[in-house]
């Protein structure tokens, strides 16, 4: 809907609500519903906590006099029933929320010929967002409450709250974003968003005295950011839905491979790598970029590895998706809005992605970081391995090899404990993939074929479609709403154990790849997997992991 139209809807007596929150426009003369109100979703509640909608006004220097009076009823309505003590709507004084619903009181207040009762609730607001109990760091959210701090103790002549906004946002712009072009927030969509944020409070910053030292070092690291976004695009143009990342067309930025990815090939500069690992926590790779298949048919994949979960992010450590000829048939669960709610939490937890799971029982978090210990980057193969440590005295060594063209994903998880520990290598399957089992080879067919063998024996072997009972929920393209995936889980309990899997993607029936057992010298015994394409053997080395032989 254009501005124009939510401005006449607004003038006709109806805030409009965008559609992903599912709420009908809603009817503000005579003061809104506040009851009714707080019963929607935690998103929605935010989003109207900012009373964003206002700004619609400010293509006007100076608002007409009916204008004035919408928006002098709605905002006195909302202050007379969202007094910090006691609000009427739960997340009225969010912070992050403060912070937008204060530009959009500068707004009115710049363009209304009575001004000065809006100031006085402007410098609640100022000083709401100056305490340091409600800062809330520095990621996104500190980034909006600094800037809007800055900008309403500029119009209320507070020269300290605006030092303190300019030091806040300087630390909060330089803390979101490393030298690669990576956010602390862990989901593609905020490294969208920071984008725009950062590139936008760049321009801000360049205007005031002492920042320009900030300023050339944040060029220089949103110079880097469509890197990241490019190679977190998959083939359909839409991002790989990582951490609070919803089912999105991927945001083009001009003259950036950016632009590349989320164009689908039609505009932008061809990226010149396939393959690009973030220290961040991210690898992703392609089978190419449009060269010698259609651009939609690429095959793609995404791991993570790194801190543990942070802001936006989801417990997805060492997870994997797989992108085959354009539909991802290993996947994880996705994010469908901020409920808070079972629903959230299981998106958010382990069990909801393509990862390996270690029990904690009575066992302590180490808060370790993961690490790639091992990689190799070859044009038409690479290897990865990550060591993990999530639970004291337990370790993973998650070892990964892919081929395209067949395309072909070998997993080899290799986990240590001092006590038995049951394990658990779940995947999280497209919804569309009918799942059979016979023995130790699980093969996917509809969305797209696919065998996925295991070849070490695993105590219990769960293969679940969509359809069934229990199937692991997953999100959709509508906010709030999830439907079922399904899932292979393998599990086992022990001290020294692996899983070893297969995935074999293009047939249900595949040419087999066998594993293979020799002694050598000292009647060391080395395992090696054959019948790839692209390399002869895959060895399973103690030290590296899958490592490739000629």
């Amino acid at each position: 809907m254009s501005r124009s139209d939510l401005r006449r809807d607004l003038r006709r007596g109806h805030i409009t609500v965008p559609a992903k929150y599912q709420v009908d426009p809603i009817p503000w003369a005579g003061g809104l519903d506040y009851a009714s109100l707080n019963q929607g979703s935690e998103s929605f509640k935010w989003w109207l906590s900012c009373l964003g909608f206002l700004r619609v006004f400010s293509n006007a220097d100076r608002l007409s006099p009916d204008d004035e009076a919408v928006c002098v009823e709605i905002i006195r309505d909302w202050v007379a029933h969202n007094p910090q003590d006691s609000p009427a709507i739960s997340r009225a004084w969010d912070a992050h929320a403060v912070a937008y619903r204060t530009d959009s009181f500068l707004d009115v207040a710049e363009r209304v010929e009575d001004h000065e009762w809006l100031d006085e609730i402007l410098r609640e607001h100022k000083v709401f967002l100056a305490a340091e109990e409600n800062f809330q760091g520095n990621w996104n959210h500190g980034v909006d409450q600094s800037k809007s701090l800055i900008n309403v103790a500029e119009r209320l002549g507070d020269r300290e709250a605006q030092q303190l906004g300019l030091a806040r946002l300087e630390s909060a712009m330089l803390s979101v974003v490393d030298d690669e072009g990576v956010t602390i927030e862990q989901a593609v969509h905020y490294d969208y968003f920071n984008y725009q944020q950062l590139k936008s409070c760049v321009e801000y910053l360049d205007g005031h005295p002492g920042s320009e030292a900030t300023v050339t070092r944040l060029r220089a690291r949103i110079e880097k950011m469509p890197d990241f976004l490019a190679h977190a695009t998959r083939p359909d143009g839409t991002w790989f839905e990582i951490g609070d990342t919803p089912i999105e067309p991927a945001g083009s930025i001009p003259d950036t491979i950016a632009e590349f990815a989320a164009t689908r090939g039609a505009s932008g500069p061809r990226p010149t790598e396939n393959a690009k690992t973030f220290s961040a926590g991210y690898i992703f790779g392609r089978s190419g970029w449009g060269e010698n298949r259609p651009f939609e048919t690429e095959s793609a994949y995404s791991v993570r590895f790194g801190p543990g979960r942070l802001i936006h992010g989801h417990a997805d450590n060492l997870s994997i998706r797989f992108v085959a000829h354009g539909k991802e048939l290993i996947k994880d669960g996705g994010f469908h809005g901020y409920t808070d709610d079972e629903n959230r939490a299981w998106l958010r937890s382990q069990s909801a992605h393509s990862t390996i799971i270690a029990s904690r029982g009575r066992k302590k978090s180490t808060q370790n970081p993961s690490e790639v210990t091992y990689s190799r980057v070859e044009p038409d193969w690479q290897s990865y391995t990550i060591t993990a440590n999530p639970f004291e005295h337990t370790y993973v060594y998650r070892s990964i090899y892919i081929e395209f063209d067949p395309d072909v994903l070998v997993v080899w998880d290799r986990l240590r404990s001092r006590r038995a520990t049951p394990f658990e290598q779940r995947w999280i399957i497209h919804p569309d993939a009918l799942l059979t089992r016979d023995g130790s080879v699980t093969r996917g067919e509809g969305a797209g074929q696919f065998t996925a063998t295991q070849h070490f024996a695993a105590q219990q072997v769960n293969v679940v479609n969509s359809s069934d009972a229990g199937a692991p929920l997953g999100a959709t393209d509508t906010h709030n709403e999830l439907a079922p995936n399904g899932s292979i889980q393998y599990r086992l309990r022990g001290r020294d154990c692996g899983f070893l899997t297969v995935f074999q993607f293009g047939s249900a029936h595949p040419a087999p790849i066998t594993l293979a057992s020799e002694r050598r010298g000292l009647g060391k015994q080395v395992r090696s997997l054959t019948g790839f394409a692209k390399v002869g053997s895959l060895l399973l080395d103690a030290n590296l992991g899958l490592v490739a032989q000629p």
